[in-house]
């Protein structure tokens, strides 16, 4: 670490490391995996429980703002980058999320593909997906780099991991907006 172009930079390839990129892959992988189980899971609800789902986003749609939305994915983002055990929690959230995505398609008659597709090209579900993918990478590269080399992972804390920190919270802003937008149309 610690290589620097002609200005005394340091390269941006230091940032994406092979590894860090490879962490993002397997995380957005095994949490696209849970919202299909999720997802798969929430059709098989019964019809109480998705009209009960159905009714309380109904209920959230009338009193949430931006500001609830920004502050809820952070607060999510924050608590899955925590090392090693974040990780399950963020996979849980995954499931919990293709649920609902899961008793929505069924409500409005949806199959389970029409559901997942719909879920997997949501512009904003993957912003924010994509979002707290860098922060857990991070967090995963993290504790490999703690295994392999204890300095490299004080390195990378001083000098990284702030980035993902910083590009996780302006996506997750701006998906909030947006996300808010498109409810109260």
């Amino acid at each position: 670490m610690g290589k620097r172009d002609s200005k005394g930079r340091k390269n941006l390839n230091e940032y994406f490391q092979k590894e860090f990129i490879l962490s993002i892959i397997l995380i957005y992988a095994l949490s696209s995996t849970m919202l299909a189980v999720g997802i798969n899971e929430g059709v098989m609800q019964s019809e109480e429980q998705v009209s009960a789902t159905v009714q309380e986003i109904e209920h959230m749609r009338q009193t949430v703002t931006a500001f609830d939305i920004f502050t809820n994915n952070v607060f999510i983002a924050l608590i899955s980058a925590v090392p090693i055990a974040g990780v399950p929690f963020y996979l849980f959230v995954s499931y919990n999320t293709g649920m609902v995505y899961g008793a929505i398609g069924k409500y409005y008659g949806l199959t389970e593909l029409q559901t997942m597709s719909l879920a997997f090209t949501n512009y904003i579900g993957i912003v924010e997906t994509l979002a707290s993918c860098i922060l857990v990478g991070e967090s995963i590269f993290i504790v490999y780099l703690l295994i392999k080399d204890k300095e490299e992972a004080v390195e990378r804390l001083k000098s990284h991991s702030w980035k993902s920190l910083l590009i996780c919270v302006i996506m997750l802003l701006f998906g909030a907006f947006v996300e808010y937008w498109l409810i109260k149309l």
